[in-house]
């Protein structure tokens, strides 16, 4: 067992600087990723609205309106 009177602190600090690589990404690259990216989103959203206006007419011409909830 230790001797309480022995402890010696310890530094929480430590000794040496850490570096942090980050990659750049190019600007051209990046406007081409946000805007893939946002064209993405508008389409699924444009898909979810026609499918969602246009489902119970589908499903009562196909004859699955007593099915549909």
């Amino acid at each position: 067992m230790q001797d309480p009177n022995n402890i010696k602190p310890v530094s929480a600090a430590p000794t040496q600087p850490t570096t942090v690589f980050t990659p750049e990404i190019p600007r051209r690259s990046f406007i081409l990723i946000v805007a893939g990216l946002m064209t993405g989103l508008l389409l699924g959203a444009l898909d979810q609205t026609i499918v969602a206006t246009a489902g119970p007419t589908i499903i009562s011409d196909l004859g699955g309106l007593s099915l549909y909830a």
